[in-house]
């Protein structure tokens, strides 16, 4: 052993140091290894207790931070509740922007007329043409719509309108030629389709367009008696004539075969009224046949 005061051994089984007289103190007797591992475990035991203790600190920092759930739902509704107004207020400007645009109201007609929703469909365009302070080709839109849908008699009346100011656009009078048919107001369209000189709408619209019947016979002329009078018309439908000078119409004789002419003056008047029920101008002719007994008288005389 080594005495704790002097540093001086001390045999065994002694109670006092040999040198100094100090009471001998039990203490192991430890190698400079030993002390040196001693020394790295309590370093390393003393690192790890501060590690600990900055583990705990920080624990508590965060536990003095944290804020309760009162101010946590505070938080979540304030910052939905501003979420919420940014997106109205987004969404406000957006709606402004849509509503100037007429091409917005376009679409969502579209698709309403996709959808079967005629009736929302023409009342967007109508916000449409609003919006763009009048259209045709918009307009012309909403006629075949309101055609489509039954209202025809409608298309008709705007399309009229339209075409009174645009009386030379081909576009707008086709669609009114259409709308007219479908309404049923033929005459109206037989009106325009004689009017017009495009050939294009005279040959596509040929329906409503009735020309008088061709007559055999030169008008004026004297024929023989037993002469036959041929009428034609142009297209399908129905001759009517009258043999009295009046105007013929769905009531008179209709033409089905060649006319055998009366002796003396025959004053015939005939209409061709065509498939669609257009009437055409009535066409007028007289006819002066000589009587039967002149036709015999001649065939006696010498060198007849």
């Amino acid at each position: 052993m080594v005495c704790r005061n002097c540093g001086s051994r001390i045999p065994e089984g002694r109670l006092f140091c040999q040198f100094c007289g100090e009471e001998v103190q039990l203490v192991p007797e430890y190698s400079s290894d030993d002390m040196q591992r001693i020394r790295i475990r309590l370093e390393n035991e003393q690192k790890e207790l501060e590690r600990i203790k900055r583990e705990e600190a920080a624990k508590e920092r965060i536990r003095r931070n944290r804020p309760g759930l009162l101010t946590v739902f505070l938080s979540t509704v304030v910052a939905s509740a501003v979420a919420a107004g940014l997106i109205y207020l987004g969404f406000l400007r957006l709606d402004s922007f849509n509503r100037s645009n007429p091409g917005y109201f376009e679409a969502l007609s579209a698709r309403a007329s996709l959808d079967g929703r005629v009736d929302d469909a023409i009342g967007l365009l109508d916000e449409a043409i609003a919006v763009k302070g009048g259209s045709v080709d918009l307009t012309i839109r909403k006629a075949e719509l309101l055609k489509e849908s039954g209202r025809a008699d409608e298309a008709v009346r705007i399309l009229e309108a339209l075409f009174s100011e645009h009386n030379d656009s081909e576009t707008i009078l086709r669609a009114l030629l259409d709308s007219l048919d479908a309404a049923g107001e033929v005459e109206r369209a037989a009106e325009l389709t004689g009017s017009c000189t495009l050939p294009s709408i005279r040959s596509d619209y040929s329906r409503f367009i009735s020309d008088p019947p061709e007559l055999s016979l030169m008008n004026g002329n004297t024929y023989a008696y037993g002469t036959m009078l041929s009428m034609t018309g142009n297209g399908k439908g129905t001759i009517y004539y009258t043999t009295d000078g009046t105007d013929p119409d769905e009531t008179s004789l209709p033409y089905t075969e060649p006319i055998l002419l009366n002796a003396g003056t025959n004053r015939i008047k005939a209409v061709f009224i065509n498939e669609k029920g257009v009437k055409s101008r009535p066409v007028a002719a007289v006819y002066n046949v000589r009587q039967a007994q002149q036709k015999e008288q001649q065939a006696q005389q010498p060198g007849a």
